[in-house]
């Protein structure tokens, strides 16, 4: 949670989530699948294809092994 809080420019809303869990407003927001991606230290872009994503999660897999 602290590092959550740290890191997070909403940082109201990463508050609000701990004390109250996950909100749901909209129908959607209940469906929804969120990733945490950090550990692929991609830039913050909303534009990333599934292929860019595929291409980094296997250059840190590789990376990994490679250790």
């Amino acid at each position: 949670m602290y590092e959550r809080l740290a890191l997070s420019k909403d940082r109201a809303r990463v508050l609000t989530l701990a004390k109250k869990g996950q909100i749901i407003d909209h129908p959607t927001d209940a469906i929804k699948s969120h990733y945490v991606l950090e550990f692929l230290n991609l830039k913050e872009d909303s534009s990333y294809s599934e292929s860019d994503l595929e291409n980094a999660i296997i250059d840190k897999l590789e990376h990994f092994m490679m250790e």
